[in-house]
């Protein structure tokens, strides 16, 4: 959940527009597989055999789930139950509160900002400026390492800086750690 509340907060604080999968909100777990429902055998044939062919590469042999069986539909649904978890509520707050900050906030608009990147690959951390014209400038630290990090801050706003959000807060099942985007005052 650490890395799915991460995963998250760069896909929702990047400066375009986010495409969510089903579920990805709260953290679905079950797999999504492609199904069919065609009427005619040949087709139903001909996509059963484009499918084992597209994954051998992947070595899954004769594990490629059945099209057009109906447990591999079955297989594929939501649970939305899951998102009453504890886990799961918490990552769904996330991004209830991520979606929020992206109304909120101008520069996190598609094209109402001008984005600067500065990361280290090595250390295992990205930041993400985003200045706009009509909004307030915004700041984002992200460590993507496994150990807390110290992430320089260099921006062309210096000054006092309000932390609006860390993925890593209690609420968000995180231990409380200061981290997330920033907004200049």
């Amino acid at each position: 959940f650490q890395k799915s509340r991460l995963a998250a907060a760069l896909l929702l604080l990047s400066p375009y527009v986010p495409l969510l999968f089903m579920g990805e909100e709260y953290g679905e777990t079950n797999p999504f597989h492609y199904f069919v429902d065609h009427g005619d055998p040949n087709l139903i044939e001909a996509v059963r055999e484009g499918r084992r062919r597209e994954f051998e590469q992947f070595g899954w042999g004769d594990d490629v789930p059945d099209p057009q069986a109906s447990e591999t539909f079955e297989r594929s649904r939501l649970d939305r139950r899951r998102s009453a978890l504890p886990h799961h509520e918490r990552l769904q707050a996330l991004y209830h509160d991520l979606l929020q900050l992206r109304r909120d906030e101008i520069a996190l608009r598609p094209g109402e900002s001008e984005a600067r990147v500065a990361h280290d690959e090595a250390d295992g951390w990205i930041t993400l400026e985003l200045a706009s014209a009509r909004g307030r400038p915004l700041f984002a630290l992200f460590n993507l390492s496994e150990t807390d990090r110290r992430i320089p801050a260099a921006t062309t706003a210096p000054g006092n800086w309000t932390l609006l959000l860390s993925t890593d807060a209690v609420t968000y099942g995180g231990c409380g750690a200061a981290s997330g985007a920033l907004r200049g005052d």
